[in-house]
């Protein structure tokens, strides 16, 4: 469960467990999808910022730098933009998001101003209806295990900038 824009839904043992602490369903817990939000990165994950002020880098691989950049999401699912879609300017900026130093907030008015990656929606790699998106036909997966990577394949040719891509993974 998230208040966040983020395309990247996750059906958690803590969702289901609300849902049964409200009396109204009982849930099958064999449905329920681990997270892994700041999973492992301690107290610093809440107590210090998103972004390095000095630096203006991502403190931690559930967010994004610079802006504007491309990507693979936290969780592998797919190619996206690093903050959504627009980046804007507002004089209303609290002095503790404020970044870059320059008011710019994203557009995620639920992330505390952090920029994260956003799944373009032709890029879900564990949704198999975009198969038919894939740019490398007989190479790329989509549906369940598919994950996201960065790469310069291009089929006839080479492609200058990084795109990305879906394959099929295993858990060993």
């Amino acid at each position: 469960m998230t208040a966040s824009a983020i395309k990247d839904l996750r059906l958690t043992q803590f969702a289901l467990g609300l849902m049964e602490g409200s009396g109204w369903y009982m849930p099958d817990y064999s449905y329920a999808e681990p997270t892994t939000w700041g999973k492992g990165e301690g107290c610093n994950f809440f107590d210090t910022t998103c972004i390095d002020t000095s630096t203006y880098e991502a403190r931690f691989d559930e967010f994004c730098s610079p802006l504007a950049s491309t990507g693979i999401s936290w969780t592998k699912r797919g190619f996206g933009v690093c903050v959504g879609s627009t980046i804007s300017s507002s004089i209303s900026v609290p002095s503790y998001m404020n970044y870059w130093g320059n008011n710019t907030i994203v557009t995620d008015t639920f992330s505390d101003n952090c920029p994260y990656i956003s799944t373009y929606s032709n890029m879900d790699c564990e949704d198999s209806d975009l198969q038919a998106s894939a740019l490398l036909t007989s190479y790329e997966y989509y549906g369940y295990g598919g994950k996201g990577f960065s790469g310069t394949m291009y089929p006839g040719g080479s492609l200058v900038a990084s795109y990305g891509y879906c394959f099929k993974t295993n858990v060993i």
